[in-house]
């Protein structure tokens, strides 16, 4: 009966009373209601798609999200849960383009939604709309490069803390303690002949680099922008260099198994952070959740963040990291099982941020299936949503890590052996050198129901942090399941801090 009546009001040329419709199909039985909602991108009044985008986004929270390598999904991957959406919608799309010659406005209306875009696209070209499938690519291509290059810096793989989840364990052992001065001039001069815009420090721990004060001189000097991550544990001395600095960000990692077992810890990390603060610079907490972490952990967290005037909580679970030798969630065994322990714990994280008014941001991706409908809504409500890892955007150079010895990763939790940037023309060099590998682990499931869902395949959803992709990669390498690609990273032994945001 909703569906009916929402039928006939869309026919209608009231505005008001289209958009009274949208409602009534906000839990209305797929695939129709999908097309009609969908249809609305064609609707001459903006306020009725805009209600038409929110209530897809009610249905489908998944939208929200990037496409990356979005590829062909097969009939066997169709009919998953969150399949059964995708497949719904892309109906609808055909309906829309078969049955309208859409309006100018409507690529610049398909771009708000992005997981859908690879689908749009590809049904536009199959019904020879050439042009709309080109108008869309373009904005997309306009939207792609609206972000400054960053590059990641790790000048020491020291750390002064020993989490157990700790994912970059042994990352420094083949390397020296700390960047060397002449390298750190070399990287600065390199980086702005790369148009690096951005370093973002990580390691180890930052703040125990020997030579952070000349750090902070160089990157002012070549006006390279400063985002710090730290365990906040550092000394007054540094705590002074910091608040002197042009800093732009600091990223504060919060460890619990140290706060709950040290209130010095806790005295240094709160006067610290707060130190940064009345300088003036914007700070962000972070906090991963390990298997036994719980409100009354992470309530003490955003208890700090109120007190401090801090707005945003950066978070994600415990990964597997590329050597395997840190605790982590073992996320697998949740893979296509709504309303486990993901969910549960997710629910009450956004739950406890919004009653103090906290923003969310999830750092590392997890697999979707693992959550509700219901849940996906509450965490794209909390802001709490992201897409699948980026690190094959920019020429597989978003992540792109500088080690202390100037040698590069991939990522700062994908150790693949790279070239030192005294060795390449540029940072493009620098990237393609380990793009086979890097595309070998996005191609790769990450758990074998992946295998069955229409969302890793369009590329909306990978999973997890392909670091444990990587460990999955190696492991089956060394059984011989896998000979085409070489993946190798350092041993274990030494700890390093979690510093990816």
């Amino acid at each position: 009966m909703r569906l009916q009546l929402a039928q006939e009001c869309l026919r209608t040329s009231v505005i008001e009373e289209r958009l009274a419709a949208i409602p009534l199909l906000a839990d209305s039985p797929a695939p129709e209601a999908d097309y009609l909602l969908t249809n609305c991108v064609a609707d001459p009044a903006p306020s009725v798609w805009n209600r038409s985008r929110d209530t897809l986004l009610y249905r489908h929270p998944w939208l929200a999200l990037e496409a990356a390598v979005p590829r062909p999904v097969p009939d066997s991957a169709r009919f998953a849960p969150l399949s059964e959406g995708w497949a719904s919608l892309r109906q609808g799309i055909q309906r829309v383009m078969e049955e309208n010659e859409l309006p100018l406005d409507s690529p610049a209306r398909v771009l708000e939604l992005p997981a859908w875009l690879p689908d749009w696209v590809e049904i536009a070209k199959a019904l020879g709309r050439q042009r709309f499938a080109v108008q869309i690519e373009q904005l997309q291509s306009r939207v792609d490069v609206q972000h400054e290059r960053q590059i990641l810096l790790a000048p020491t793989y020291r750390c002064n803390l020993a989490c157990s989840y700790c994912y970059s364990r042994g990352f420094g052992d083949s390397m020296p303690a700390d960047l060397s001065l002449g390298d750190l001039n070399y990287f600065f001069s390199w980086a702005a002949t790369q148009g690096i815009a951005t370093v973002l420090l990580a390691g180890g721990e930052p703040t125990l680099y020997i030579h952070l004060p000349e750090l902070l001189r160089l990157a002012s000097e070549s006006k390279i922008t400063v985002r710090l991550t730290t365990n906040g544990m550092y000394s007054a001395a540094v705590r002074e260099l910091i608040r002197q600095s042009t800093i732009f960000e600091l990223v504060a990692h919060y460890d619990q198994e140290v706060m709950a077992s040290s209130s010095d810890a806790a005295e240094r990390f709160e006067q610290n952070l707060r130190a940064a603060r009345s300088a003036g610079i914007p700070v962000i907490l972070r906090y991963t959740l390990s298997e036994s972490s719980d409100s009354g952990e992470w309530c003490a967290l955003m208890d700090l963040a109120v007190r401090l005037g801090i707005e945003q909580l950066n978070y994600a679970f415990a990964f597997q990291g590329s050597a395997g030798l840190n605790a982590h969630v073992p996320m697998q065994a949740q893979v296509g099982r709504p309303g486990g322990h993901i969910d549960i714990t997710l629910n009450q994280l956004c739950a406890d941020a919004g009653r103090r008014g906290l923003r969310l941001h999830l750092s590392k991706p997890f697999p979707l299936c693992t959550l509700s409908v219901e849940s996906l809504r509450l965490m794209l409500q909390s802001g709490g949503l992201r897409p699948a890892c980026v690190i094959h955007h920019d020429g597989y150079t978003r992540n792109l890590t500088i080690n202390p010895d100037l040698t590069t990763f991939p990522c700062n939790g994908i150790p693949i052996p790279g070239p030192g940037i005294r060795t390449v023309d540029g940072i493009a060099d620098a990237g393609a050198q380990c793009a086979r590998q890097i595309e070998t682990l996005l191609f790769r499931p990450w758990a074998e129901p992946c295998r069955d869902c229409a969302l890793w395949y369009r590329g909306v959803c990978r999973g997890a942090c392909q670091a444990e992709n990587y460990l999955q990669a190696k492991q089956e390498t060394a059984a011989g399941a896998l000979t085409s690609i070489h993946l190798s990273s350092p041993a274990g032994g030494q700890r390093g801090a979690d510093h990816d945001l």
